[in-house]
């Protein structure tokens, strides 16, 4: 893992072109690019990723509102080597770049992990192999996406996303989980609890967690006439289930049904019925598996957070998406690490100092002073 060893400094002021500086020198650092000779430099070319992606647009927006700033077809030339690589090779260089600025400690003591899928709507055609695109319910108008998984670590303020991996249509979501449990455990952190979404809920990764050493909690999927009627009741209880499918054979696991009255949340009243596998011991009552769970949610913000700060683009290669969305997944893990760095005083962090919002003005800002802005717009005839 990363040394994460920095100190307090004495005068706590983020400065936006030292924030900027930052993004470039971790990009720089594990996708070096060959610019030496040339006009424009391996940060101009990374500038514009970065002002892309907190602008949450394209690249050639991006180019053609700098006025000093290398076009869009630079910017392509000089990444193509980076986004044309194996995916795999590629992959390993992103998870290293995301490792990059963690907060400390993360590696001290087991921690609490969410790992999830984001889909991305895709319109088109795959670029090489239809393995590229996984298919999903309809959203945006599309039932085609780009999917991706990653591992998020839940640690009161230092809430970071430490591992990602692309998952194509033909990955097994066992496959997908152990890839990212691997990356945890190449990174010294251990997991104290794992929460999972239902999109896990199989009989191949029910029977794997079983061998593993940490709890898992994950919800079950109101299916079958004996699942349903688990959940049929009034009361909170524990009870074992049986899951059983053609292709993986059986296995027996506990469910805890968790009851709570509704008193108007959410506009509705009645009682909402809940069911949670929970693998391994823990020493919970219902309610507590509840809340602890809603734990888990912290990664679906991470996406929110994620889909304002990525760059956005019309191309077909899945190593320019690949990229872009760790860029953005790295400007939200700077921001938790700029927080700590700049805005903490002792144990307390001042988080209302540095809202998202903010650090994509400071970035966007610094590279403007940089490349400048047309002054005034002439029409040649």
């Amino acid at each position: 893992m990363p040394s994460t060893n920095h100190t307090t400094p004495s005068c706590s002021t983020l400065v936006a072109a030292d924030a900027l500086n930052e993004v470039v020198a971790v990009l720089k650092r594990h996708l070096p690019l060959t610019t030496a000779g040339r006009s424009w430099t391996q940060d101009d070319i990374y500038r514009i990723l970065v002002d892309a992606s907190v602008r949450a647009s394209t690249v050639e927006s991006a180019c053609n509102e700098l006025e000093s700033a290398p076009d869009a077809r630079t910017v392509f030339f000089w990444i193509k080597p980076v986004e044309s690589q194996d995916l795999r090779q590629l992959e390993n260089k992103l998870n290293q770049m995301l490792a990059d600025r963690l907060p400390p400690r993360l590696n001290y003591r087991p921690r609490q992990v969410a790992i999830d899928f984001t889909l991305i709507p895709y319109h088109g055609k795959p670029a090489q192999e239809e393995e590229e695109i996984r298919h999903s319910r309809a959203k945006s108008g599309t039932t085609h996406f780009h999917c991706y998984a990653t591992a998020y670590i839940i640690y009161k303020n230092k809430r970071v996303t430490v591992a990602l991996t692309m998952v194509r249509a033909d990955d097994e979501t066992l496959t997908v989980l152990q890839r990212l449990l691997s990356r945890l455990k190449g990174l010294s952190i251990r997991c104290k609890r794992l929460y999972l979404d239902r999109g896990f809920y199989s009989v191949q990764v029910i029977r794997f967690l079983q061998t593993c050493s940490f709890v898992t909690v994950m919800p079950v999927i109101r299916r079958g006439k004996r699942m349903k009627a688990l959940l049929k009741v009034n009361q909170s209880y524990r009870t074992e289930y049986t899951m059983t499918t053609p292709k993986h054979g059986s296995v027996t696991f506990p469910v805890w049904v968790v009851c709570r009255y509704l008193q108007g949340r959410r506009g509705k009243r009645g009682i909402e019925r809940l069911g949670y596998v929970v693998i391994g011991d823990l020493p919970w009552n219902p309610r507590q598996i509840r809340d602890g769970y809603r734990r888990r949610f912290g990664i679906e913000s991470s996406y929110r957070l994620m889909n304002q700060v990525r760059a956005r683009t019309s191309s077909r290669e899945p190593g320019r998406r690949f990229l872009y969305v760790a860029i953005a997944l790295l400007i939200i893990n700077l921001w938790t690490y700029f927080k700590w760095r700049y805005l903490r005083v002792g144990k307390r962090v001042h988080h209302r100092l540095l809202s998202l919002s903010k650090l994509t003005r400071l970035l966007n800002r610094s590279v403007e002073d940089i490349y400048g802005l047309p002054s005034s717009i002439c029409l040649q005839l």
